[in-house]
């Protein structure tokens, strides 16, 4: 490419080179990238905006960290220790290598590699996978589909037929509203290893260790 002034300010101008010209506005909503760019991409922005505009070009700022070995090491060529996602994905899946790195992490802070965390996140999955075939497979048909559509669930106004729900069938749920609170709150501040911490939990713990169980009597007559 010729049309290069200097790379950090062509790309710093892009707020007005291509989000105005595109979206009509000049600040976006988010700017994403790693932390090494609060010297680069997000300084030259806020720089070239400021005097553009006397403003920041973004709403949100979102850094990330970067992905060590299981030592704290940076991957490198060199030292040999780098990965292949795509290695991983063929042995693990894509669900898992995507939890085992957002699990147990502060959105911002180095993520460590570590194979033992693929292999729970592997669990994990499989342990989603079994709960949903043994409930569909097992149990639910057009009709108990239907029953439920009609008389247990509105969906216009999301509310249950209390009338129709067990001690148990109200635990559950009293405890996926308190979790669709609590993780929502957590996603809108990027807190993304708390929120998947706390699925893991109840996925693994109360719903599959406890209701399932405590649902079983009922399922199988």
């Amino acid at each position: 490419e010729t049309d290069i002034m200097d790379v950090w300010f062509d790309s710093g101008t892009s707020h007005h080179g291509a989000l105005l010209k595109k979206y009509g506005t000049c600040v976006a909503d988010v700017y994403l990238e790693g932390s090494d760019q609060y010297r680069g991409w997000f300084n030259s922005s806020l720089i070239t905006s400021v005097a553009l505009e006397g403003k920041a070009p973004y709403k949100t700022v979102i850094s990330h960290g970067f992905t060590l070995d299981g030592q704290g090491r940076k991957m490198s060529k060199s030292l040999g220790n780098g990965v292949d996602p795509l290695d991983v994905i063929d042995e693990y899946g894509t669900d898992a290598l995507r939890f085992s790195l957002v699990s147990g992490t502060t959105a911002g802070n180095d993520i460590r590699y570590m194979p033992e965390k693929l292999d729970q996140a592997s669990n994990f999955a499989n342990k989603i996978w079994n709960a949903a075939k043994f409930i569909i497979n097992s149990n639910v048909n057009e009709q108990d589909i239907k029953q439920f559509r009609e008389k247990v669930y509105n969906y216009e106004t999301k509310t249950y037929n209390a009338d129709l729900l067990t001690i148990e069938d109200k635990w559950i749920l009293n405890k996926l509203d308190k979790l669709v609170q609590d993780v929502s709150k957590n996603l809108e501040n990027y807190d993304l290893g708390i929120a998947v911490d706390k699925i893991y939990g109840f996925i693994w713990n109360e719903f599959c260790d406890w209701y399932i169980e405590m649902v079983k009597s009922r399922i199988y007559s």
